[in-house]
């Protein structure tokens, strides 16, 4: 497992939109385009890769007509072809986020609607491959096998990327074994955790307190991950 993750500078504007509750109706519209409105890097951005609609078209109709998805995957590609090749695209696509795509469908069963709580996680990976590559190191967290723990969880849960990460962590840790028999007894996740070393709590500790600063969710400076 990587022993290291990296904090990225991720636009925060941006990754608020990801970790809002974005249902596309009534109250959860309007507060969308009024935030967006009032950050105006953001708005800026808006208009210079949707131009392709129209140079017209406000914030509202573009919404209308791409969707919240298609809009939100929009600005990520934005992002990511910056952090690549230093400019942003002024043409619709997708090619360097289809691993993110990818990665919110697997989760999804496992996730409450309306959120990008996957998407995001798959944001700040690509974001973090690209910064590492250009350091020439690799960064690679999430595997089929990783996913599937996901099966045990009785219920669905907002912040599924807290849950995986801290999933990441203690079988990397603990070994898969060991951790799906702490499960079959129903040991809570104190417990589990409780098992490791020092070096190792302070680790998984580390590393996601360099994912939660990177995607600017402050909750996890003050209260539990999970």
């Amino acid at each position: 497992m990587s022993s290291n993750f990296p904090t990225v500078n991720l636009p925060y504007q941006y990754t608020s939109l990801l970790r809002a509750n974005m249902q596309m109706s009534g109250q959860g519209f309007s507060n969308m385009r009024e935030y967006i409105t009032s950050q105006k890097p953001l708005l800026t951005l808006v208009q210079i890769i949707f131009q392709d609609l129209g140079n017209k078209l406000d914030l509202t109709s573009i919404v209308k007509a791409v969707g919240w998805t298609g809009f939100r995957n929009r600005l990520a590609n934005a992002y990511v072809d910056y952090a690549m090749y230093g400019e942003y695209p002024t043409t619709p696509n997708t090619r360097n986020i289809s691993l993110m795509i990818d990665l919110e469908e697997d989760l999804k069963p496992f996730t409450v609607a309306g959120y990008s709580r996957g998407f995001l996680l798959g944001f700040y990976l690509r974001m973090a491959q690209v910064q590492q590559e250009k350091s020439g190191k690799d960064f690679s967290l999430m595997t089929d096998e990783l996913i599937k723990l996901l099966k045990l969880s009785k219920i669905k849960i907002v912040k599924v990327d807290w849950l995986l990460l801290s999933l990441y962590h203690l079988e990397g840790f603990l070994g898969r074994d060991m951790l799906l028999s702490n499960f079959d007894k129903e040991i809570g996740f104190e417990k589990i955790y409780s098992k490791l070393t020092e070096e190792q709590k302070n680790t998984m500790m580390e590393n996601l307190l360099s994912y939660g600063y990177s995607i600017g969710d402050e909750e996890v400076f003050y209260s539990k991950t999970v």
